[in-house]
């Protein structure tokens, strides 16, 4: 039986960071499907260049971002890992090279997800390949790995990944293995830098925290429990609704900014101008992760700004 590993990435105006993450992970997975959600900055363009240079790169164009899991119901029942990559998540490339080698080997073969170590970064420091910000365990990871093996069936009409599979009879949702619980951040081989809270594209103009991208629209902020809550009790409307409707985005909040500030080596994530021939604003980017850590620095609590 040969194992192979897939990649998943959905995008939409990722013009900062997508050349760098897929230039992390791309030697890790055998298919990369890369599902462009209507850019409209230079991320149809990076995307070009990235398939042009790695044959493993399939280009999905699809402007529904809640029907995007269809495209991996092929590999539902099959030997397949399924991996989940965003656009500002950077992977520590030769960690993951060692974990290929494990997936490939048959280990964690009775795991249906395994989920690993992530540092929400709000301060980066390209040149000491160092980052500050809240980790794992105490923040929720942003890894996403899957046993497709194990997975019966997936709702298609849903965002890539979301929601919980069924999985085949004999295995249970207990099975997901969570590596952050028990490893190290050096130790685990699963471990990214995720930068939700740096502006991933030159249209964020001053945005620093970006709504995810089914946040987009009223119709999803309003499908959450807590607005829908507030929404029973009459106050989803007026000035209350429209001051709570940007703000939805709350998971950045609410999951990621947890537990203390923890600084963490992020040497193995190189830096993005390590993939400058596929990338012209590489340097750029550098510049603006060092100024905005330059500037979150002086503030008491390095709390990243959502404007919004």
């Amino acid at each position: 039986m040969t194992i192979r590993i897939v990649g998943i990435v959905l995008v939409r105006d990722e013009e900062n960071f997508l050349a760098w993450a897929v230039g992390n992970a791309i030697d890790f997975c055998d298919e990369m499907l890369l599902i462009d959600n209507g850019s409209r900055d230079s991320t149809p363009e990076r995307i070009a260049t990235l398939a042009a240079r790695h044959a493993k790169i399939r280009v999905i164009r699809e402007p529904r971002a809640l029907h995007t899991n269809r495209y991996v119901q092929p590999y539902l029942g099959k030997p397949v890992w399924v991996f989940g990559l965003d656009g500002d998540e950077i992977y520590d490339r030769d960690a993951l090279l060692q974990l290929r080698g494990k997936l490939l080997a048959g280990a964690y073969s009775r795991n249906w997800s395994i989920t690993g170590h992530s540092l929400h970064a709000s301060l980066v420091d390209i040149a000491a390949g160092r980052a500050t910000g809240y980790a794992t365990p105490h923040a929720v990871a942003a890894t996403k790995l899957y046993n497709f093996a194990l997975i019966e069936s997936w709702h298609e009409d849903t965002q890539r990944l979301h929601g919980r599979p069924v999985l085949r009879p004999g295995h249970s949702h207990d099975s997901w293995l969570d590596r952050a619980a028990a490893e190290s951040w050096q130790d685990c081989d699963l471990r990214n830098l995720h930068l939700c809270f740096f502006p991933r594209s030159g249209r964020d103009g001053t945005i620093e925290v970006r709504k995810n991208i089914t946040d987009r629209s009223l119709r999803n902020v309003w499908r959450r429990p807590v607005f829908r809550a507030l929404q029973a009790l009459g106050l989803g409307r007026g000035r209350l609704g429209a001051y709570l409707a940007p703000r939805a985005t709350i998971k950045k909040y609410v999951r990621y900014m947890l537990g203390p500030l923890a600084e963490r080596d992020v040497s193995g994530m190189l830096r993005p101008t390590a993939y400058g021939d596929s990338d012209p604003r590489a340097a750029g980017t550098e510049a603006m992760l060092s100024e905005l850590s330059a500037r979150r620095a002086a503030s008491p609590d390095l709390r990243p700004l959502q404007t919004t």
